[in-house]
């Protein structure tokens, strides 16, 4: 396969993560995740960084190892759910790589989040109660999703069918 970054766009408890992972091995990929490179960078999670700075900060943050890791090849990236908010970050991926879309309706992704342990070091996008948050995040952000991706999959279906789908597609699609 020709070096390639592949990047996994969605909502957050869609799977982005886990897939990302399970489908670094399968293909021999190297595996990195924007929010963790960003904690190692700044050595502060998420959280604090919004409640010390702000949303905006957060997204320069983002943009900055979005542009150094376009520099490498034979990724595959776990992105945030809100690096699709810059402009200037679709351009960095469409011009690099691939993006996966790996989509969720709200119903699923409020079941996954309920059980994430890690739940409370997610910080809020908006002061609306957390179902209302997720209902409106995903309406405001479907289309833009929808719109820069070169591939779309439903995280409703099982992990292997998500990596046999996804490797079809970089089979058809990547490889030359």
């Amino acid at each position: 396969m020709n070096p390639i970054i592949l990047y996994l766009i969605g909502m957050k408890g869609t799977g982005k993560s886990t897939i990302c992972k399970k489908l670094s091995n399968k293909i021999n990929y190297f595996y990195l995740d924007i929010d963790e490179c960003i904690i190692k960078l700044y050595r502060k999670n998420i959280s604090e960084i919004i409640k010390n700075n702000n949303w905006k900060k957060f997204r320069y943050y983002e943009n900055f190892v979005l542009k150094i890791i376009n520099n490498i090849k034979n990724i595959i990236v776990s992105t945030g759910g809100g690096i699709i908010l810059l402009n200037k970050n679709n351009y960095y991926m469409n011009n690099n790589g691939k993006i996966i879309y790996l989509y969720a309706n709200s119903k699923l992704i409020l079941k996954r989040l309920k059980n994430d342990k890690n739940l409370k070091q997610r910080p809020k996008l908006t002061k609306k109660p957390f179902k209302e948050e997720i209902i409106e995040i995903l309406k405001k952000r479907k289309n833009k999703y929808d719109k820069i991706s070169n591939y779309k999959i439903s995280s409703n279906l099982s992990i292997i069918k998500i990596l046999k789908n996804i490797c079809s597609y970089i089979l058809h699609n990547l490889i030359k």
